[in-house]
């Protein structure tokens, strides 16, 4: 059955065969984490935006839960104000991570969902007991999930309209991936998946990478783990610990995801 799946996501996705490797190694976890696209209203396209949120101890300053909390609510009313022709078909999903995935929703259809796309607050986000940083292993198993929820619009609904937006903020690096264990393990499968959505936008995927400053991690250090995954330059937004800076982030993740900026 594994094989099967594989060969599926091979023969729609045409992902060389280091990437497939990863996908492979990623697909138990991808499994966990994916949605059912046939759930979305509207048969005409698939968006899919994947979050991963740090949640580790470092997060636990008052203005970085500030920004975190009030910059998803702000993103969830941007796309509850976007023309519902724009937001047809868009699924979201989003998890924190810290030396593990803990989920907030895996991808749940934004318009007519089975269940509310959770908003957080001071009760859900409390990044006070994580011990490490997996950044990587969790990454590689979001991107893998989007890959198979793709693969299955294509071949299940015969829907070939895509758009994946895959974001991660966090304000250091990895320290616990074991799967990957560092960003050359990741690399060929995130410069195959952006590469693609430069030459197609219905492929691939946009990846997002939000840094966030602070005495242990500044902006170069950042833009070195972005660079070393493969992520675009402008793709990458580097803030403070300051809560405009944070809600920022999200407000680029919104235009991302609804192609107001690519």
């Amino acid at each position: 059955m594994k094989n099967d799946l594989l060969k599926a996501i091979k023969d729609s996705e045409n992902l060389s065969d280091e990437s497939m490797a990863i996908v492979a190694k990623a697909m138990p976890a991808a499994q966990q984490m994916k949605g059912d696209p046939a759930t979305a209203i509207g048969t005409s396209r698939r968006i899919f935006l994947g979050m991963l949120i740090d949640y580790t101890p470092s997060m636990n300053v008052p203005s970085k839960i500030q920004g975190v909390i009030t910059g998803q609510n702000a993103m969830l009313d941007a796309f509850e104000k976007t023309n519902r022709a724009d937001k047809s078909g868009l699924m979201i999903g989003q998890w924190f991570f810290d030396e593990g995935r803990r989920t907030i929703n895996d991808f749940l259809p934004f318009v007519n969902p089975p269940i509310p796309i959770p908003r957080l607050d001071g009760q859900i986000y409390t990044p006070v007991n994580g011990n490490g940083t997996a950044l990587y292993d969790n990454l590689s198993s979001l991107l893998a999930a989007c890959v198979l929820m793709v693969m299955e619009t294509k071949e299940n609904l015969g829907i070939i309209e895509t758009r994946t937006v895959v974001a991660v903020i966090t304000d250091g690096q990895d320290n616990r991936s074991k799967v990957f264990p560092s960003a050359a393990d990741l690399r060929p499968l995130i410069v195959d998946l952006v590469e693609k959505n430069k030459a197609d936008p219905n492929q691939g995927a946009i990846i997002v990478y939000c840094g966030i400053t602070d005495k242990a991690m500044d902006e170069a250090g950042h833009r070195l783990i972005a660079r070393n995954l493969g992520i675009d330059d402008k793709r990458v937004m580097i803030g403070g610990v300051d809560a405009k800076e944070i809600r920022a982030m999200f407000t680029l993740i919104s235009s991302k995801t609804t192609g107001q900026a690519d």
